[in-house]
């Protein structure tokens, strides 16, 4: 099973989402009904990854609550976290933002209590981003402020695109195009 799973990462990597799958289901497959719980919560948090990609969100909604089923049984906060922020996205992509914000909230109370800041500001990134596509950008503002303790390259280039889009959300032209110019220099190919 750890050989598919890995197998169906590097698929992952690679870009080939339909194999990826394939080895994942063969890692689930060849598991013990019992037991292997953490490579179980992994695997299906990868599906529903891959699922929610592919605009197939019945079965991410599926992989992920099975994610997050086994990160509750083993204790694994971070797990939990990334299980209720990964729910919120499905949620979001259904269009039912209020689900999808009942579930950036659990995420983000719970990484609050533990004091997982990298982790909170994952979190309330995709929540602002929701607000943004809901036009309500002063809210989107004000979560993306939270949201700027432990950023990493990665998360400040989520940031600069996030700023960028709610200035322009806005009309103010002239400080969306700054963002947009330091999303230039330091952000990546996604943004």
């Amino acid at each position: 099973p750890e050989a598919y799973y890995y197998a169906g990462r590097v698929c992952r990597d690679l870009g080939d989402a339909p194999q990826a799958l394939d080895y994942f289901q063969k890692a689930i497959e060849t598991l013990p009904a019992e037991g292997e719980y953490e490579l179980k919560s992994r695997i299906y948090s990868q599906m529903g990854t891959l699922f929610l990609y592919q605009d197939v969100y019945d079965e991410a909604m599926k992989a992920n609550k099975e994610s997050l089923k086994y990160s509750y049984y083993l204790n694994d906060t971070i797990g939990v976290i990334y299980s209720l922020r990964d729910i919120g996205e499905i949620f979001t992509a259904y269009n039912l933002a209020d689900s999808a914000l009942h579930y950036y909230h659990l995420a983000h109370q719970l990484s609050a209590s533990v004091g997982e800041q990298d982790i909170q500001g994952v979190v309330l990134r995709a929540q602002a981003s929701l607000y943004l596509q809901l036009g309500e950008t002063e809210k989107a503002r004000n979560t993306l402020l939270n949201s700027l303790s432990g950023l990493t390259n990665i998360s400040e280039a989520s940031v600069l695109s996030l700023s960028a889009k709610c200035h322009q959300q806005e009309g103010n032209l002239d400080s969306a195009a700054y963002y947009y110019q330091e999303l230039l220099m330091k952000g990546n190919i996604y943004n």
